[in-house]
């Protein structure tokens, strides 16, 4: 009997379907997964360690927990390793704010969220771990994500794009990688075969080699350049690196998408806020095409104009602001300028232009830039994601309507209220897609901020003004970061952390010799506190204390870690020299 075409291929068909099951079934069997998202392109990775690691309580029920390595950068939590029945699970991922900088998790927007839904859950356990990491930009995000999904997620929720421009990253090239998975491609990636057969060939090939060149390889956690430096003056303007960093941010944006979706979870943005009137730009920097003599002028009429605002008189304020722009608009602190004008004027409008304007030209931007925001906005309407209007809600929140030192404690660090508030819109948008149902009425939103304001302590709020002097300091803000310490100290003076930080802040204000007082209050309280000798023997030399400069230097030697002892072998070395000097006949 001979059949016809259209049933050949029918049993064609049927028996590749057959034997591509066979297949995988086998490849399942040995523990080959399937490649359901796209590998990064743009950057790689040195080694890699989890975040999470296995122990057992006394029952030898298995836990997932945060590795001790991992706490610096992120907060210690812990979950069941098998998700109990009927629980809903999130993972909260981000930078420093969704961490909960400077507080910690307790405060933070799913600290928040967990004290709601523990009160407000009708019925549902609901789980919420915060895994957001200090200083992790949307590639680190996205890597975090591949170890999260096996741990049974149900939704991520993702505050990403303040931290994206903090690492070096040299581009060898533009990858060339799919916005989107087409539908061919997208098939291919679910099939343990396909994976299998890309990963043996795809090394072996010119596109593939190319591909892998085009990489940039990072460490295995975060190292910031502004770690290795004494502030911002390690950034310069780069417009082509800025714009691939932006593609580099969208394309991370689709691979996040990609691998929640690889576990059937759920996926909600939140929209980066800034702190608009209340913080300056970081590093202003001319055009390169601005001579001299037009960089002397401009400074002049710059000069002129701050006088002229401090004198409340507008009208010179403008004038002198507009002359400056005339002869170069790029310097960020120009625009801020201009904002805080408009915004004493009466003109919000034109002011919160103005301060968009100097985030976007800061030459350091540690604030998410227009382009972050728009490529982050674009991708959510293009996937039917859900984004926060975080953004929005500050400014509803700000008593002024421009977000400043109201809700913002720093540059990008929401106030425990603004996070409370934030925390409550991302469980209202889950009630309102029926993955949870909560009571989120008043009282319950009452009975939840009494419980968690009343875990605040005094020397809790001492130590979050010492992290945010930290945080000031690293980033360059100096006045700043000295207000801070002295709220740190006015709250909890007796801790060494608090004095040595405080030292390091009046320093590098050139308070000398408050700084010196701070340090060795540090070393009465810790005698054994390395920095605070080696910080205090700098400040001896310099006034020409050579021995006693000497003895902590020597302490500093002996107690201080690996990586800072060619530094403190460098200086005993050279005041023990200038001691020999001063000692010959």
């Amino acid at each position: 009997m001979t059949l016809s075409p259209s049933r050949r291929l029918l049993f064609s068909l049927i028996a590749v379907t057959l034997g591509l099951s066979v297949i995988e079934g086998l490849l399942a069997l040995i523990g080959i997964r399937p490649e359901s998202y796209l590998p990064d392109p743009y950057v790689g990775f040195e080694g890699s360690s989890p975040l999470f690691v296995e122990w057992l309580d006394e029952q030898g029920d298995p836990w997932m927990r945060t590795d001790t390595a991992k706490r610096p950068l992120f907060n210690d939590q812990r979950f069941l390793r098998n998700k109990p029945e009927g629980t809903f699970r999130i993972f909260a991922l981000g930078g420093s704010t969704t961490y909960g900088r400077p507080y910690g998790d307790l405060t933070s927007f799913s600290g928040w969220m967990r004290s709601m839904a523990d009160l407000g859950a009708n019925g549902r356990s609901v789980e919420i771990i915060n895994a957001g990491g200090i200083s992790y930009a949307s590639y680190r995000v996205a890597r975090l994500m591949e170890e999260l999904v096996d741990y049974e997620p149900d939704a991520f929720v993702i505050y990403t794009g303040h931290n994206e421009f903090l690492e070096e990253r040299i581009y060898n090239k533009r990858p060339k990688v799919p916005a989107r998975l087409d539908l061919i491609a997208g098939f291919a990636r679910h099939l343990r075969s396909a994976s299998l057969i890309k990963g043996w060939l795809e090394p072996l090939t010119e596109t593939g080699q190319e591909e892998e060149k085009a990489r940039a390889l990072l460490k295995g956690e975060v190292d910031a350049k502004l770690d290795n430096t004494l502030g911002p003056e390690s950034y310069t303007r780069d417009l082509l690196g800025q714009q691939m960093v932006i593609e580099h941010f969208a394309f991370n944006l689709h691979r996040m998408l990609q691998i929640a979706d690889s576990v059937g979870a759920h996926v909600t943005f939140i929209e980066p806020a800034s702190n608009l009137s209340g913080c300056s730009p970081f590093k202003s920097e001319f055009s390169s095409e601005t001579s001299d003599q037009d960089r002397e002028s401009w400074q002049g009429y710059y000069a002129q104009a701050k006088q002229a605002f401090q004198a409340r008189d507008p009208e010179r304020t403008f004038a002198m602001l507009n002359a400056a722009e005339a002869i170069d608009s790029m310097p960020a602190s120009l625009h801020y300028a201009k904002g805080r004008a408009l915004e004493a004027t009466g003109k919000p409008d034109e002011a919160i232009k103005a301060y968009r304007r100097a985030i976007d030209e800061d030459v350091c931007p540690l604030r998410a830039l227009s382009g972050i925001l728009e490529q982050l906005r674009s991708v959510c309407r293009e996937e039917s994601v859900d984004l926060i209007p975080f953004e929005a809600l500050q400014f509803s929140l700000a008593p002024s309507g421009i977000p400043g030192a109201s809700v913002f404690l720093d540059h990008v660090h929401p106030t425990i209220e603004s996070n409370r508030q934030l925390a409550r819109m991302v469980l209202e948008k889950f009630a309102e897609r029926q993955w949870l149902d909560l009571n989120l009425s008043h009282e319950v939103m009452e009975q939840s901020k009494q419980q968690v304001l009343a875990k605040l302590d005094r020397p809790s709020h001492a130590l979050a003004m010492h992290n945010l002097s930290k945080l000031l300091g690293w980033a360059g803000k100096h006045d700043e970061a000295y207000r801070a310490s002295q709220e740190a100290l006015k709250l909890d003076a007796g801790l060494p952390a608090i004095q040595y930080q405080a030292g390091l802040s009046a320093f590098l204000i050139g308070a000398s010799e408050e700084a010196l007082d701070h340090y060795k209050q540090a070393l009465e309280l810790d005698p054994k506190h390395a920095e605070a000798h080696c910080n205090l023997g700098v400040l001896l030399e310099e006034q020409g204390q050579l021995k006693q400069a000497r003895l902590h230097f020597q302490r500093a030697l002996d107690l201080g870690k690996a990586e800072h002892r060619p530094r403190n072998q460098d200086n005993l070395a050279r005041v023990e020299a200038a001691l020999r000097v001063s000692e010959r006949p």
